[in-house]
C-alpha cells in the first residue's frame, strides 16, 4: 500500500477533522482533476466520507459549499490500514531478528567445532597444584598397595611353613 494513494490521503486528512468542506479537502491534498473527479464519485456513492446534501456530486463539481465528515467506517478503514502497516513493519523486524539469530547459531556452531578440534590436538595443561595433589594421592595409594603386598607375601610365607610342617610329618606312621 502506497502512502500516496488517494484514499489513504483523504482518510488521513478527513479523520483528523470533525467537519469540513470539499474545497478545503481539495486544496489541502492538491488533487489533480482526475483525482478530484474520482473522489466526487466516491463521495456521491458514499463509498468514502459522508454528506447530508442532496445532489452533492453536482454541487461539488460547481465548487459550491458541501459539508463533509468522516464516518465511523472511514475511521475504521484508516485504523485497519495503519495496523496493516505496523504488522508489515513488525514482520520485517521479526525476519531480520530471526536471520541474526540464525547467523549467531551458525557462527557459534563453527566456533564450537574449531575449539573441539583444537582441544583434541593440544596437550593437556594440568595446573601445578592439581598435579601435585594427584601425585601425592597416587603416592599414598602406591604406598598402601606396597604395604598390602608385603603383608600378603608374609602371610603366604607363614602358610607355606605350616604346610611344609604338615607335609613333613607322615600321618600314616602313627
Amino acid at each position: 500500500m502506497d502512502d500516496k494513494n488517494l484514499m489513504i490521503r483523504v482518510l488521513e486528512w478527513a479523520t483528523s477533522r470533525d467537519i469540513f468542506e470539499f474545497d478545503e479537502l481539495r486544496e489541502a491534498l492538491n488533487l489533480t482533476e482526475n483525482e478530484e473527479s474520482q473522489l466526487i464519485n466516491l463521495i456521491h456513492e458514499k463509498s468514502i466520507l459522508f454528506h447530508t446534501s442532496g445532489n452533492a456530486a453536482a454541487r461539488m463539481r460547481r465548487r459550491e459549499s458541501v459539508k463533509l465528515f468522516a464516518s465511523a467506517e472511514d475511521h475504521f478503514r484508516l485504523l485497519e490500514y495503519q495496523e496493516l502497516k505496523e504488522a508489515r513493519q513488525s514482520s520485517k523486524d521479526a525476519n531480520i531478528k530471526s536471520l541474526i539469530a540464525i547467523g549467531i547459531a551458525v557462527v557459534s556452531t563453527f566456533i564450537s567445532i574449531v575449539m573441539s578440534v583444537a582441544s583434541m590436538s593440544s596437550d593437556i595443561n594440568v595446573p601445578d597444584r592439581v598435579y601435585q595433589t594427584l601425585k601425592n594421592t597416587n603416592q599414598s595409594v602406591l604406598n598402601e598397595l606396597e604395604n598390602i603386598r608385603e603383608a600378603q607375601i608374609e602371610l603366604n610365607n607363614k602358610l607355606e611353613v605350616k604346610n611344609v610342617c604338615l607335609i613333613n610329618s607322615d600321618p600314616t606312621s602313627i
